[in-house]
């Protein structure tokens, strides 16, 4: 039985590309899931609450620009696959010498992850924080102000998920500090006290905005006080509740404002599902007020962070189900492309789907080879610029490529249709561009596809 074969002719002019990419509702985010329903008009509140009003005081415009919010110590290179593998090993060797008493090693260790933490992700800095605690703690002779600073450098670091969870037992150890004889005592207790004070007022505005009442009048205090501490996360929290209230009741025209806003507060990783989810309701909202573009562009963000979430391998393939809405909405409107010029803008490159998390059965059937090749057609136009600046006008060449696709969905044996061609500049660069692609897995026979391009050459100054 030969192998299937499929041709899809397709003509495309060189233009310009460029690089790949570097790539609550949220206290129950408890898993690795992305996805969020849309939410927009699930909250309505009641209008003539002077608390409410005042709650929507517009932001200091300068202070709060959001380029001017930064997270506190400088992005570090996200470190590869091997590099995390050798983390989580060196994070349960520190687990079992503290298990042990080891505090020697484990004081080292410990110290040597905390260096490495950053660019792994904010899960990892959480639980060194949380063992250098139990560490302290398990000591006759306790270091009570060690176990107390650490204690509030690990209520600054929670998140993303479990935030409120993560908190309480933080706030458990100042309690135990607070309980101990030492100096340290009464800055534990007011430390630990404030802390719950704040949390509770921020879990009693989440209630009342399900309940479509008023936001409690001690949020304002709540966000001073987080202010104070520098924790942006619970501070993106309250903006954020801020928005929906504006959303659900009488500040409609700030809403969308106050939305971005909300999505700025905090750039941290561990703030990247309040982000997200600020971006999404600002994105449905743009798009209920019959702004496309708005909507494309907060969508597109919102597919970027919860990109950098994931590991560098699986952030190519983080595309959304709300990206493509906004952005079949926007290209009805401003033409085909106009959304992945704009992703291109905002992100550097474009996101994919990964096909190859469907499977198709046996073979794969030429609609879905198709809608394959359309998805990921744009990938290939850097290639075809520099082949097009390579041709001298008005010269015009058309290219034929050949390749297989395996039954797990991914592509090899690329090769151009003349074999003088093979070792090409266009041909290396279609190679690299290719092993992006994923179709769904399928069984039985290998599926070879074929598609022509037709490439004009730039008009040269």
């Amino acid at each position: 039985m030969r192998a299937g074969l499929f041709f899809l002719a397709m003509v495309m002019g060189g233009c310009a590309s460029h690089h790949l990419p570097p790539g609550n509702e949220l206290e129950h985010a408890d898993t690795n899931d992305e996805s969020e329903p849309n939410t927009v008009d699930q909250s309505k509140m009641p209008t003539q609450s002077q608390e409410l009003a005042k709650a929507f005081e517009p932001p200091p415009a300068p202070a709060v620009a959001p380029k001017q919010v930064q997270p506190e110590r400088p992005k570090e290179p996200d470190l590869d696959a091997q590099a995390r593998a050798d983390f989580k090993t060196r994070l349960d060797e520190a687990k079992r010498m503290v298990a042990r008493n080891d505090v020697e090693s484990a004081t080292q260790m410990l110290g040597s992850l905390a260096e490495d933490a950053d660019r792994v992700g904010p899960t990892e800095v959480t639980q060194v924080f949380e063992l250098q605690v139990k560490l302290g703690l398990q000591q006759k002779e306790k270091d009570w102000r060690t176990i107390r600073k650490s204690a509030e450098h690990w209520l600054g670091s929670c998140g993303p998920e479990k935030i409120d969870a993560c908190r309480a037992k933080a706030q458990g150890v100042l309690a135990k500090v607070a309980s101990a004889k030492t100096p340290e005592a009464a800055a534990a207790k007011a430390r630990g006290a404030a802390e719950k004070n704040a949390d509770r007022c921020l879990h009693d505005a989440e209630v009342s905005l399900r309940a479509h009442a008023p936001l409690p009048g001690c949020l304002e205090a709540a966000a001073g006080h987080y202010k104070h501490h520098a924790d942006r996360l619970m501070s993106a929290r309250i903006a954020l509740l801020k928005a929906q209230a504006a959303a659900a009741g009488d500040k409609k025209d700030r809403a969308l404002e106050l939305y971005v806003f909300a999505s700025n507060v905090c750039e941290e990783q561990r703030c990247g599902a309040v982000r997200r989810r600020a971006l999404k309701l600002a994105g449905w909202l743009a798009l209920e007020n019959g702004d496309p573009a708005q909507a494309a562009k907060l969508m597109i963000e919102e597919m970027g962070v919860g990109a950098e979430r994931l590991p560098v391998e699986k952030r190519r393939y983080a595309r959304t189900p709300e990206v493509d809405k906004v952005c079949a909405v926007l290209d009805g409107r401003d033409g085909p492309g106009a959304c992945r010029k704009l992703e291109k803008q905002l992100l550097g490159d474009y996101i994919f789907k990964d096909f190859s998390v469907q499977k198709a059965g046996a073979g794969l059937a030429a609609d879905t080879v198709r809608t394959v090749n359309e998805h990921y057609n744009i990938s290939l136009q850097e290639c075809l610029a520099a082949e097009a600046g390579r041709l001298v006008p008005p010269a015009y060449e058309t290219y034929e490529v050949q390749w297989m696709v395996g039954n797990d969905g991914r592509v090899d044996q690329v090769h151009m249709g003349k074999k003088t061609q093979d070792e090409t500049e266009l041909a290396m660069c279609l190679r690299r561009v290719f092993a992006v692609w994923r179709y769904p897995r399928y069984e039985g026979e290998a599926q070879h596809v074929q598609q022509s391009f037709t490439v004009s050459a730039h008009q040269r100054r």
